[in-house]
């Protein structure tokens, strides 16, 4: 049997959760316009879809009463049928012992129907079960049963087949029924083709009240059957989690669907959470029982906007250069292999302070990134930490070009040669060797 309401079984941080609910695009931007529009922080939002949570999930009764689902192997009115006439056959000897467990274990096979029930069958099995529990001389089980068997069949007649003495107690029981306040019951969601003690019902059709006691409802083409129990003097709201549909947050702009909408998701939520339904053009709260709307006008120009595409870079101008020619007797001019050290190391020392300032910055970004309670500040820090890092990757590849270019310099100065660089005939670059 299920409780009233089900504990929430998702991984929820905080004990006053804030869930958003969402059915297209992608969870974080339905966290960024529930955080600009409702003005919370980013971080203290979840995002859901109504099919995670729905999953997996018993149907719910809101108020007091019981639901129960079948747990045995689905049955066809055939095997009703079968048991009520064992029970008969059983009464006509006066083994009343058997004709009770034959009774007792049809009752139960009602709420694992294949089909859709059937009033009469149902109400004759209860009538009997009556019938044998005053011969048993168990007067509380012969008024239960007595009672179904109205709630089954409102207009059930007694059978003259059977002797007389129970008669006062079936009579009761109707009179009893006739004076006993009716029961507001509702399906959250309501669905399609559904049947309530075998009685079918037109889609979206206002549901009859009904009295106290057990009820057979039914719902889809091959019907799912659940027994709700119902108390008297109050109103309750059954929670069918598998008729959730998977893009019913749009329901939360819908005056004649919002209130299925939150009744099934406060039966599914912890009590102290608050719901946010992210659409397209509004954010709606669900907070209490209170609904609040939040509008997103103005809202997409504070989100950040998508990254326009990268252009391609300028091709650098062409550049004439003079011919090199080379000479092993150069007249003039700065040795080559000391210009290669020396550049070389400023390599070095300017590649490794911008790598090192960038992975500074790097490091700062991500710890900004963490903390981030807003998409745009996300993004921002989320830039800030990619363009460091590629800076980092760039002053290292500068100080490696360093190295080399110093590590040649300084074989060139300890050879036997030495190289020079200077201006050659007609204004050309010469490089030269001195041997």
């Amino acid at each position: 049997m299920f409780a009233s309401i089900a504990p929430f079984a998702l991984l929820l941080t905080a004990s006053a959760a804030e869930i958003v609910f969402y059915d297209t695009g992608e969870a974080a931007d339905a966290k960024a316009r529930v955080s600009v529009a409702a003005s919370r922080p980013f971080s203290s939002l979840q995002a859901l879809t109504l099919a995670e949570l729905a999953q997996g999930r018993p149907p719910a009764l809101i108020g007091p009463g019981a639901v129960t689902a079948c747990s045995a192997a689905a049955v066809d009115g055939g095997t009703i049928d079968a048991a009520i006439q064992r029970a008969e056959s059983s009464i006509d000897y006066l083994e009343y012992a058997a004709a009770w467990n034959a009774l007792n274990e049809a009752a139960a096979q009602l709420g694992c129907l294949s089909a859709p029930l059937a009033p009469g069958p149902a109400a004759r099995l209860h009538f009997l079960s009556g019938v044998v529990a005053n011969a048993l001389d168990d007067k509380p089980s012969a008024w239960t049963a007595f009672r179904q068997a109205r709630i089954f069949q409102p207009d059930i007649t007694w059978d003259e087949n059977f002797p007389p003495d129970a008669r006062p107690m079936f009579d009761a029981a109707g009179v009893e029924l006739a004076s006993t306040p009716l029961v507001a019951l509702s399906l959250a969601p309501q669905p399609g083709e559904f049947w309530i003690d075998g009685r079918a019902l037109p889609p979206d059709a206002p549901l009859p009240p009904l009295l106290p006691g057990a009820h057979v409802i039914q719902f889809g083409k091959d019907p799912t059957t659940l027994t709700v129990t119902l108390e008297p003097d109050a109103d309750v709201t059954l929670v069918l989690p598998a008729l959730i549909p998977p893009d019913g947050v749009s329901w939360s702009a819908d005056p004649d669907l919002r209130p299925a909408l939150a009744a099934a998701v406060t039966a599914l939520l912890p009590r102290d959470a608050v719901a946010f339904f992210a659409l397209t053009d509004a954010v709606w709260r669900l907070d209490g029982g209170e609904w609040t709307e939040f509008s997103l006008s103005g809202v997409q120009a504070a989100l950040p906007p998508e990254p326009p595409p990268a252009e391609p870079p300028p091709a650098e101008p062409a550049v004439a250069s003079a011919p090199v020619t080379a000479t092993s007797n150069p007249t003039s001019g700065p040795r080559l292999d000391r210009i290669a050290t020396l550049s070389g190391g400023a390599l070095v020392l300017g590649g490794g302070a911008l790598a090192l300032v960038s992975h500074l910055q790097a490091r700062t970004a991500w710890v900004e990134i963490d903390n981030s309670e807003t998409r745009a500040a996300w993004n921002a820090a989320n830039t800030s930490y990619e363009s460091a890092g590629s800076r980092t990757y760039i002053g290292m590849g500068i100080a490696g070009a360093g190295l080399l270019t110093s590590l040649t310099g300084l074989l060139l100065l300890d050879s036997a040669e030495r190289w020079f660089i200077g201006s050659g005939p007609g204004g050309g670059l010469m490089v030269g060797v001195n041997r």
